[in-house]
């Protein structure tokens, strides 16, 4: 066994002086899953040192490591790695020299002032995009929000948050604003009016509306604004709001890196713009000072909670917060399983159902689940992959912090979304197996496509609209739906383009959105003054009252054939329409639809902000006993042990075979043609009556395989299917 040694120096880039405190972590690249080759904590000059035996890494082909860092901030903030520059074949010793700029580091930078805290944005000078919106121009960056004063410029805005310690109120923020990038614009789209409050089930908007998501009454620039001198916003960094969480004071600071000047009739885009905020520290260590006595009754997991907090990219931290950080050991694999069922919905004795509790669980299943993947977890640690066991019973127990948001959470699934980000940010996980069928860990349904044909209903030019398609009564506030099936009252009911929920209510009209069954003749002769069915009445004929502005747009209902029971919903955790305050992630418009979008010809737009880039890898084992969960980890084991739980070696001839996905989905079912053409057309089959003999010209190349064709036919007959084998001698 040979020992080896990788040494460093990490450096805040502006200063080149050494950082302290910093967590190094070296790795071994592999194929599947990286080695952790040893640990290490910066000195007070910024030097480090790990030592390694060629034990850690050696494999069948591999005699050298192939090494990169990860640089963390106690406890769990990365700050910078080095997968992009792997040391491949490393030598007996390997040096690293690393710089961080200061706002990276941020509270660890160490030129940076007690009684200060540094953001912005540091931005290239083309990540600005001037885009034509119905003849104004609309700048865009990305990840940006919009500015919400009505008849003033539509520009880009960030929202950075800043840890400050308790009293430790802003007293002056200097502004470095750099070099502008300057971009003629004659028409700068102007920030449209809110849609009016229509209910609860309605869309809500928020600060951040968006111009995209649905077409309104068109709001003219101000008069007053163009005929000014000063430029929009006149302030390129403001603070908006300052709030207590526990022993830090949040402050929320809006930066705009966009302003758009009048009189040059041009943006002006600060690609770096800086800001340093100077904070009353003298008035937080008083604080401090008084609050001592407190310290002493915080626990374990109200440290883990604030450090998760903290430990967020968009959290900027000063130095003297007097919060005792944690170090937490990484957890890459995490298995959540249970030995109860959790359902969705609980069954009453009148045979109605209620959503349950978040910690009402149902009945205990079949044997002890958890042990049998608690097995799993051992022998994925003695591999190298740390791995953690948790149950839905300690999530919701708060073992692990309060999930619940305060009792924000709708349901188990948003509690354990949120369990997975902290488990993410904080211990790295990457992957998660949930050990359980959906009765034991509950599924997301989000939302399918609107444009699928038999639930939706589409605008059309004829009053009373035909079956599937819908007549906008202009001037009524109103629209026609003729449905192609029967809905119920309970069905919900959105618009397309604006994805608003709409309720059944048979008092709905033009300040009140919802919509109700009305007779036939109504729906064919009337254009307002329609008859209200009751829920026993029921009909196809269809009217939806509401404020014009959102009824003038296509609808659809959701229903179980456009309803997608996904686990992504576990595995996309962070974006920026993610973790927003007030909020509900996957649900944008806070309507209780999960992941609506809707296609608008060339591509597919996320009403709900659903980033669909996944951050950790969830799989599932559907066993609902201890039975099928023994299964389904002896089937793992032997897998990856190449032997059975007895211990006899397996058949390995599954290692040397590969099942590819192929590119071709299928066509259409082959078309009959004439009698009389030979050959057939692409796709098509030609049959004369009384013969035995059927000729198919298919559209895909059947030898692509190699060898004999191993394809077979199918014949679709009336009674049943038929499958033709490959036969020569037929």
């Amino acid at each position: 066994m040979k020992e080896l040694k990788i040494t460093g120096r990490i450096r805040e880039k502006e200063s080149g002086l050494g950082v302290s405190g910093l967590h190094v972590r070296a790795y071994d690249k592999d194929m599947l899953f990286d080695d952790l080759l040893g640990s290490a904590v910066t000195d007070e000059k910024g030097f480090f040192e790990m030592y390694y035996s060629d034990k850690d890494f050696k494999e069948l082909f591999e005699n050298r490591p192939d090494i990169y860092l990860a640089i963390y901030a106690p406890p769990m903030r990365l700050l910078l790695d080095t997968k992009g520059a792997v040391r491949w074949e490393a030598s007996n010793q390997e040096h690293f020299d690393l710089e961080i700029d200061r706002e990276t580091l941020g509270d660890l930078s160490p030129t940076l002032p007690d009684d200060a805290v540094e953001g912005g944005v540091r931005l290239s000078k083309d990540a600005l995009a001037i885009q034509k919106r119905d003849g104004f121009d609309l700048p865009k960056l990305k990840s940006f929000r919009y500015s919400a004063i009505p008849g003033r410029p539509a520009v880009p805005e960030l929202v950075q948050y800043m840890a400050l310690p308790l009293g430790g109120d802003i007293l002056s923020l200097e502004i470095i604003p750099g070099e502008p990038v300057v971009i003629s614009a004659e028409k700068p789209f102007p920030v449209q009016e809110p849609v009016p409050d229509v209910g609860t089930d309605s869309r809500q908007f928020g600060d951040g509306f968006s111009i995209d998501n649905i077409d309104i009454k068109f709001t003219t620039m101000a008069p007053a604004f163009l005929k000014g001198q000063k430029a929009f916003p006149e302030k390129l960094v403001e603070v908006l709001k300052t709030e207590e969480i526990g022993p830090i004071q949040m402050a929320a600071i809006r930066v705009n890196p966009v302003q758009y000047d009048p009189v040059k009739k041009a943006y002006n885009f600060y690609p770096n713009l800086r800001y340093v905020a100077k904070f009353d520290l003298e008035k937080a260590k008083k604080i401090a000072a008084s609050r001592k006595h407190e310290a002493s009754g915080v626990g374990e997991l109200y440290a883990e909670q604030i450090e998760s907090i903290l430990s967020q990219k968009s959290v900027l931290r000063a130095k003297d917060l007097k919060w005792a950080t944690l170090f937490l050991e990484d957890v890459p694999y995490l298995i959540v399983a249970d030995n109860y069922r959790w359902p969705e919905s609980i069954q009453l004795e009148d045979g109605a159902t209620r959503a349950p509790n978040l910690t009402e669980r149902g009945a205990a299943l079949s044997g002890d689940l958890v042990a049998e993947y608690q097995r799993l977890a051992e022998w994925k640690t003695s591999r190298g992959i740390r791995t953690m066991v948790i149950t839905i019973s300690d999530i919701v127990g708060k073992k692990f912090g309060d999930f619940t948001q305060g009792g924000f959470a709708r349901d188990l699934q948003e509690v354990l979304r949120n369990a997975f980000k902290y488990f993410h940010k904080q211990k790295d996980t990457l992957y998660v197996l949930l050990g359980g069928d959906t009765s034991v860990a509950p599924i997301r349904n989000l939302t399918g496509s609107s444009t699928y044909e038999t639930i939706g209903c589409w605008r059309h030019t004829d009053n009373p609209p035909p079956e599937r398609t819908c007549y906008f009564l202009s001037g009524h506030s109103a629209v026609k739906l003729f449905p192609l099936f029967q809905p119920e009252a309970t069905d919900p009911l959105s618009t397309q383009h604006g994805g608003l929920r709409i309720p059944f209510d048979r008092e709905a009209g033009a300040g009140r959105l919802g919509w109700y069954f009305t007779s036939k003749a109504d729906f064919e002769t009337k254009n307002t003054g329609f008859k209200r069915l009751g829920i026993g009445e029921k009909s196809r004929y269809i009217i939806v009252e509401g404020p014009e502005a959102v009824l003038d747009d296509n609808f659809y209902w959701l229903r179980p054939v456009n309803s997608i029971p996904s686990d992504f919903y576990y595995s996309s955790l962070e974006g920026p329409g993610y973790s927003i305050p007030g909020k509900h992630d996957f649900d944008d418009n806070n309507n209780g639809l999960y992941g609506q979008y809707h296609f608008d010809g060339s591509m597919e737009v996320s009403l709900d902000r659903v980033d669909f880039w996944p951050d950790i890898w969830v799989g599932r084992a559907s066993a609902e006993s201890q039975a099928e969960a023994s299964a389904f980890v002896n089937k793992v084991m032997a897998y990856e042990k190449l032997e059975d739980a007895d211990g006899n070696d397996v058949d390995t001839s599954y290692l040397h075979k590969i099942l590819y996905a192929s590119a071709y989905w299928g066509r259409k079912w082959q078309q009959k043609q004439s009698d009389t053409a030979s050959p057939p057309a692409e796709d098509k089959f030609t049959h004369v009556n009384g013969s035995n003999v059927t000729k198919v010209h298919t559209s895909f190349d059947l030898s692509m395989s190699g060898g004999l064709p191993s394809h077979r036919m199918v014949a679709r007959l009336s009674g049943a299917d038929v499958v033709i084998p490959y036969n020569t001698a037929a």
